[in-house]
C-alpha cells in the first residue's frame, strides 16, 4: 500500500469526489488530529466514538480529508472510503475487477476486505464529481501481467482512458471505475 504525493495545484479536495476520504488507524486519536492541526491541517467536527474506537476527521492543507480511527485489529492505511449514489452496485463493480472479499466491517458498513485494507463505500448524499484532478487524483492496482489483465478488464466492459504503456521501469495504464474515480493500473 502505498500514498503518493504529486507537487501540484489539485483544484479541489477529496470530498465531493467518488474518494471521499482514506483513513489511517493508529492510537491516541486525539493527539494524532492535534499533531495534524498543528502542522496546517483542520479538524472537521468532533472527535466520536464508533464500536469502542475513537475516530477524529481532518483535512490536510490541499483538501484531502482523512479519517484517523483506533482500531487495533487492523494498523497503519486502514481503508479507501468512496462515495456512490448506488452503493451497492459500486461495490459489486470492484470485487468483480479488483478481489476482494465482500463482508461488512465491523457488521456496520459493507465493504471489500483486501486483508490489510479496505474498501468502503457510503451513500452520496449529492452528485459525485470525478477524482481526476483533485486533491486525491486516482487509486492503483498492481498486476503481474497489465497485458491479460487489459484483456481481463476491457472483457468486463471496464473503458481505459490509457492503454498499457510503458512509463520509466515500469507498464501503466488508466482506467474509469464507477463514479468517476479513475484507477491506475502498474505492473512492476
Amino acid at each position: 500500500i502505498a500514498v503518493i504525493f504529486f507537487e501540484r495545484d489539485p483544484g479541489a479536495g477529496s470530498v465531493g469526489s467518488g474518494v471521499d476520504h482514506f483513513g489511517f488507524s493508529m492510537p491516541a486519536v486525539a493527539a494524532v488530529v492535534d499533531a495534524v492541526v498543528a502542522d496546517g491541517g483542520r479538524q472537521l467536527g468532533e472527535l466520536v466514538e464508533f464500536g469502542g474506537m475513537q475516530i477524529g476527521f481532518v483535512e490536510d492543507p490541499w483538501g484531502t480529508k482523512i479519517e484517523i480511527i483506533d482500531d487495533p485489529a487492523l494498523r497503519g492505511m486502514h481503508h479507501l472510503h468512496l462515495s456512490s449514489p448506488d452503493p451497492e452496485s459500486t461495490l459489486d463493480w470492484y470485487a468483480q475487477n479488483f478481489g476482494g472479499e465482500q463482508e461488512l466491517w465491523k457488521g456496520a458498513l459493507p465493504g471489500l476486505n483486501y486483508g490489510d485494507i479496505w474498501l468502503l463505500v457510503s451513500q452520496a448524499s449529492s452528485a459525485v464529481q470525478p477524482t481526476q484532478g483533485r486533491s486525491f487524483d486516482h487509486l492503483g492496482w498492481k498486476f503481474a501481467d497489465l497485458t491479460a489483465t487489459e484483456a481481463e478488464l476491457k472483457g468486463n466492459g471496464v473503458a481505459f482512458t490509457m492503454d498499457p504503456r510503458e512509463y520509466r521501469s515500469i507498464r501503466i495504464a488508466f482506467a474509469e471505475g464507477p463514479d468517476g474515480v479513475r484507477i491506475e493500473l502498474v505492473e512492476p
